[in-house]
């Protein structure tokens, strides 16, 4: 319940932002005030028992849950580059006006009398009559808010329309100590955070797969969030991913992500066991035995399940199901579980950040999170960080493409 009041928050500072630059900007639109209040409140509201719905794993319709998620997004976006730039032209404004007021009274004659002038921030609306033109500040603080807003809207149609569709495959050579001789260049296809819902349908993943099945791996890994929140894709995810079993000469296996608990843990395992997919929960798998003794394939789950304390994340009792000492690979969702076990797995396969997901030019998550994408190297333990299948929130990428993972592996 926290974490749904703590989005309502955020929401409502973002949408509170907008209207106040709306008003600002644009005084007429402040006789609409209440109506604009009004639905700002239905809207929080609704985010508040959405979330709360869907964080215990009630049924809510996913076109109600999208559009909610969308328009706070798009909002929040919309808003930063409004916020920096009022920061910018504010402390700007201030400095220009304390030198041009030095300047001004430096060369003004001591005998011409002070000029009172009356002040030009006071607005005051009364109704029938014109609203007096708009100040010097004014009009840049509208020209600069519109260009900024068009800009970014024009960026995240874009990422709608081509971005969360333009499909990277990124091949990534990893050295691991002790893999045998007869598995040198053994290949295993990532996907992750594929989202499967009202923005990811057949289309999507049709087009990623594709790029899954032209590597040709030995293995397909999904590393968890396979749906968005909704359970009646789970179906839909579970087919779709029991489709690349005859691509890959050893199946498919998956872990859960965080919305996979939003929908239902239980429900998404059970799909996929029932489709022949192997759900490392908290699991430990041999793979490759008899090819001069293979390595474990580990995997766990998500930390979300650490947070509502009916199930568990464990590594040690995927270490238990396998041999010891044999080369081993963890799949886990949330990049910063590998500071819980770094220098136990050789390799940690993770996703969740999407890369950033919106990156227009700069990148706030790398500003914010430790692992965002690509390679990392945390002690003994190489991490890779997959960018991500599906979109979550606005169905949109901007610099951040989708990907799929060619993992290569190589004897050390």
């Amino acid at each position: 319940m926290l974490k749904a009041f703590a989005f309502v928050l955020v929401s409502g500072i973002v949408h509170w932002i907008l209207l106040w630059w709306v008003e600002r900007n644009f005084t007429a639109m402040r006789r609409y005030r209440r109506r604009t209040a009004a639905f700002i409140a239905i809207v929080l509201a609704s985010i508040l028992v959405v979330r709360s719905l869907t964080l215990r794993h009630i049924h809510v319709p996913s076109v109600i849950t999208a559009g909610l998620m969308v328009e706070v997004v798009f909002v929040a976006v919309l808003t930063l580059p409004l916020i920096l730039s009022q920061l910018l032209i504010g402390i700007g404004w201030v400095i220009g006006e304390t030198v041009f007021g030095v300047w001004r009274r430096a060369r003004r004659p001591k005998w011409v009398p002070e000029t009172i002038v009356p002040p030009a921030n006071v607005l005051t609306i009364v109704p029938g009559v014109p609203s007096p033109p708009l100040t010097r500040r004014q009009v840049l603080e509208r020209s600069v808010g519109l260009t900024l807003m068009g800009t970014t809207g024009s960026v995240l149609l874009w990422g709608a329309a081509r971005g969360r569709l333009d499909f990277h495959v990124e091949e990534v050579v990893v050295r691991i100590a002790g893999l045998p001789r007869a598995l040198e260049g053994y290949t295993i296809a990532q996907i992750s955070d594929l989202h499967v819902g009202a923005f990811v349908g057949d289309e999507h993943l049709h087009a990623g797969f594709e790029h899954v099945k032209r590597i040709k791996p030995d293995l397909v890994v999904a590393t968890g969030d396979l749906v968005d929140h909704d359970t009646a894709y789970v179906r839909k995810m579970a087919d779709a991913l029991a489709s690349l079993k005859g691509d890959a000469r050893d199946g498919v296996a998956a872990i859960l992500g965080n919305h996979d608990h939003y929908t239902g843990a239980d429900i998404v395992e059970t799909a996929l066991r029932d489709v022949g997919i192997r759900a490392l929960i908290n699991e430990g798998w041999h793979v490759r035995p008899h090819d001069g003794g293979g390595f474990a394939l580990l995997g766990v789950d998500d930390l979300t399940a650490l947070e509502i304390r009916t199930r568990t994340c464990s590594l040690p009792r995927a270490l238990r199901m396998v041999p010891d000492r044999l080369p081993t690979i963890l799949l886990s969702h949330q990049p910063d579980s590998v500071d819980l076990w770094h220098g136990r797995v050789m390799l940690q396969l993770s996703g969740h950040i999407h890369g950033g997901q919106i990156n227009p030019g700069f990148s706030v998550a790398r500003g914010l999170l430790k692992y965002v994408a690509g390679r990392y190297q945390v002690g003994s333990t190489t991490l890779y960080v997959n960018r991500g299948f599906g979109t979550s929130g606005v169905p949109s990428r901007v610099g951040a493409p989708p990907e799929v993972t060619k993992i290569v592996l190589i004897a050390g």
